[in-house]
This record gives structure tokens, C-alpha cells and sequence, in this order.
């Protein structure tokens, strides 16, 4: 299936060994999302909606000031969401970076 939501993030940045919870508002191609899926009924009726959500994170590493490097981190979950209270029911992500 195709893209059929955006998230637009503003730039930032992360310190070594540290996380960074980022806030996300998913806009969705309602439209686009029963078009292109002949299962999106039955997944409606079952009232679990099954989402591939892969997210792509350009940046730059700086090593001490004086290395600097350009990757590319990406992760790629496989989620389940509760139709009825629009709730996680389950997740499974695996991620990769690329120097």
C-alpha cells in the first residue's frame, strides 16, 4: 500500500545516549486508505485495524566537533489499533540506521 498519512517535525536536537519522546498529530487520506485496500471493510468489522507505520530520520552525527557524518535513521512498526476506542492493542518495531 502507499502512503496515506503525513507528520511533519520540526528540527532538533538528541544528546549521545539519551531518548526523546517526539509528539505526533498523523494526518490520514481517509479517502485514499478505503480506495487502494480491499480489506479495510473487514478490518472495520473485526474493530482491530492493522497499520505498517514506517518513519524515516535524516541527520547528522558530530564526533567531538570535529567528525560529522550524515545518516539516516529509519523504523518500521507493524501496529494494531482498537477501532471502538481508537487505543494501541499491540506493536512490533524494528529499526536501522545508515551511515
Amino acid at each position: 500500500m502507499d502512503q496515506i498519512g503525513d507528520v511533519a517535525l520540526g528540527a532538533g536536537e538528541i544528546r549521545a545516549e539519551k531518548t526523546v519522546a517526539l509528539a505526533a498529530v498523523v494526518t490520514v487520506d481517509a479517502l485514499k486508505i478505503v480506495e487502494e485496500s480491499p480489506d479495510v471493510v473487514s478490518d472495520l468489522e473485526s474493530t482491530i485495524v492493522p497499520l505498517n507505520v514506517t518513519s524515516t530520520i535524516p541527520g547528522h552525527v558530530n564526533l567531538a566537533g570535529i567528525f560529522k557524518h550524515h545518516i539516516v535513521a529509519t523504523l518500521d512498526c507493524n501496529v494494531e489499533v482498537w477501532i471502538n476506542n481508537q487505543t494501541l492493542k499491540d506493536y512490533e518495531c524494528t529499526h536501522h540506521v545508515k551511515l
